[in-house]
C-alpha cells in the first residue's frame, strides 16, 4: 500500500509540472539572466500541440548584448504605486514591465508599463477592469479572452483605454536552445494583447502584444525563452518592439559590436519605387521585413551600389536587413 501511495505521490507531483499553478509563479527575488537574439527569428507560431519541437539551435546571438529578468516587489519598481492590487512585478528590462496578482485559482495583471521612443514611459492601469491571464490549474490546450479596461498614461496625460486579452498555453515538448542545450517537457505560454486608447489630438493609439514565454516547470519557475513583439500604433504609423531572449549562450553571433556595415548607406528613405544601397565591400543579401514579421521581399545584392524595388509593396513601415560576410545591418524603412 505504501509502495502505490509513493507511485501515486510522483504521478501527481510530475503532473504539476505540467500545468501553471499558483504553486509554481516564481517568487519575489527570482531572477534568469538572458541573452539576447536575433529579433527576426521565427516565432513558431504554428508549432502547437503536444509532443512538438521548438529548434532554435542555430538562433544567432547579439554580441555582448544581455538581460537580466527579475520579480520585483512593485514598491520597488518607478511605476509601481500606479497599479493598486498587484503583488509582483515581472521587469524584462527596457522593454515591458508587467504587474500581476493571483490566489489559489487564478492569476490576474492589473496592467503594464513599456518605453515608447517618441513618448517615453507608457502605463497602461487596468484598474476598471484587469487582465485575467491564467484559471488555475492552466495546462496545454487550455486558454482564455478577457476584456480589460482602464487608463493609458503618458507624457500627454492620462486616457481612458479598453481592449481585450487572450491567453493560452499553446503547446508542450522539446525545446532546443543550441548545440548542447535541450529541455524536455516544455511548456509554451502565450499572450496576445489589443489596447488602444483616445489621445484626442494624436486620435486613437493602439497597442499589440504577441508574446511566447517557454518553461520547465520541473526544473524553474522563470522563463527559459521569450519571443515577443509590441506594435504600437499612432497616428496610423505603427512601429513594432522586437525582443528575443535565451536563457542559454548561442553558438553564433551577429556581428553587431565590431559591424563593417556601419557607414552603408539605404536611401531614400522614405521610398516608392527603389532602394539604393551603397557602400557594400562584398556581395550579400537584403531582405524587407514587415510589422507582422513577413519576410516581403529578399534579394542578392552586389557590392558597390546596388537597387531593390520595392512599387508593389503596400505603403507603411518595414525592416531592412542587408547581411554579407563582414556583418549586418539593419535599420526602419518607410514605403509610401
Amino acid at each position: 500500500m505504501k509502495k502505490n501511495l509513493l507511485i501515486a505521490s510522483l504521478l501527481l507531483s510530475g503532473a504539476s509540472f505540467a500545468q501553471f499553478t499558483q504553486a509554481n509563479e516564481p517568487t519575489i527575488g527570482s531572477t534568469q539572466l538572458m541573452h539576447v537574439c536575433d529579433s527576426f527569428v521565427t516565432n513558431y507560431a504554428g508549432t502547437t500541440g503536444t509532443g512538438v519541437t521548438w529548434d532554435y539551435s542555430n538562433i544567432q546571438g547579439v554580441l555582448g548584448e544581455v538581460k537580466t529578468i527579475e520579480v520585483l516587489d512593485p514598491s520597488a519598481t518607478p511605476e509601481g504605486a500606479n497599479f493598486a492590487g498587484s503583488t509582483k512585478a515581472l521587469d524584462i528590462p527596457n522593454f515591458i514591465t508587467t504587474y500581476i496578482s493571483s490566489t489559489a485559482s487564478a492569476r490576474n495583471s492589473q496592467g503594464f508599463t513599456f518605453v515608447e521612443p517618441s513618448f517615453g514611459t507608457i502605463n497602461v492601469i487596468l484598474d476598471t477592469d484587469d487582465e485575467l491571464l491564467m484559471n488555475y490549474p492552466y495546462a496545454v490546450t487550455n486558454s482564455l479572452v478577457d476584456a480589460v479596461s482602464g487608463t493609458a498614461s503618458a507624457s500627454l496625460g492620462d486616457f481612458p483605454a479598453t481592449g481585450s486579452a487572450q491567453t493560452t498555453v499553446d503547446g508542450s515538448g522539446t525545446l532546443i536552445l543550441n548545440s548542447t542545450t535541450t529541455h524536455n517537457n516544455v511548456l509554451r505560454f502565450k499572450i496576445t494583447d489589443n489596447i488602444s486608447a483616445n489621445t484626442g489630438i494624436l486620435g486613437v493609439v493602439t497597442m499589440q502584444r504577441e508574446q511566447y514565454e517557454y518553461y520547465d516547470l520541473a526544473n524553474s519557475s522563470m522563463p527559459l525563452f521569450i519571443h515577443a513583439q509590441l506594435v504600437i500604433t499612432i497616428s496610423g504609423t505603427p512601429q513594432s518592439l522586437n525582443l528575443v531572449l535565451s536563457s542559454a549562450q548561442p553558438d553564433t553571433y551577429l556581428s553587431v559590436a565590431n559591424n563593417e556595415l556601419a557607414g552603408v548607406a539605404v536611401y531614400p528613405n522614405p521610398a516608392n519605387e527603389l532602394v539604393t544601397i551603397k557602400g557594400l565591400t562584398s556581395e550579400g543579401t537584403a531582405q524587407i521585413v514587415d510589422l507582422q514579421g513577413k519576410v516581403v521581399r529578399s534579394a542578392a545584392v552586389n557590392a558597390g551600389v546596388d537597387t531593390i524595388a520595392i512599387s508593389d509593396l503596400n505603403a507603411g513601415v518595414y525592416v531592412m536587413t542587408i547581411s554579407t560576410e563582414n556583418g549586418v545591418k539593419t535599420q526602419r524603412l518607410v514605403v509610401e
